[in-house]
């Protein structure tokens, strides 16, 4: 378990830095998905996630048939939360004109929003691959995105 842990952690890692390779480039790219609130690099970024936890899940579902959900979804958000730490560490180090106390910021929020994102396509995924319940998984789709915009029309600034 541990080695797919490490295995994915690296190829999320590595795609990572290709996305901000890739959003940091000189050639003109848009940034916007056809002029929406939509940007093109979050729509990257949740792909890769995605791909990433989907495989890994897959392959410790091949290894051990009768793990939990509840140990993929971590399994997962450790792949997340390992790969995003060393990213953030690595991408503060170009940040020349922030402060100490903005780059912690800066490295707190990435791993966290994105271990907690992580952590739940984590969840839809194991619980997908576990139980093959479709139906119940889009009520928890939706049920998620209700109580996210919700929580975003009680709290704005986040």
């Amino acid at each position: 378990m541990k080695d797919i842990w490490l295995k994915y952690s690296l190829i999320l890692l590595v795609a990572l830095f290709i996305e901000f390779l890739f959003h940091q480039s000189p050639i003109n790219l848009p940034v916007d998905f056809f002029h929406s609130r939509i940007r093109i690099t979050g729509i990257l970024l949740c792909g890769i996630i995605l791909t990433t936890l989907i495989f890994s899940h897959k392959n410790l579902l091949k290894r051990q048939p009768d793990i939990t959900i509840s140990k993929l979804t971590f399994i997962g958000f450790l792949i997340c939360f390992t790969s995003e730490s060393i990213f953030q560490i690595i991408r503060n180090s170009f940040f020349i004109d922030d402060t100490f106390h903005g780059k912690i910021i800066i490295f707190a929020h990435g791993v966290i929003g994105m271990s907690l994102f992580g952590a739940i396509l984590s969840f839809f995924i194991a619980f997908q691959l576990k139980t093959k319940k479709t139906t119940r998984l889009i009520l928890f789709i939706v049920c998620f995105i209700f109580i996210a915009n919700l929580i975003k029309q009680v709290y704005p600034a986040l």
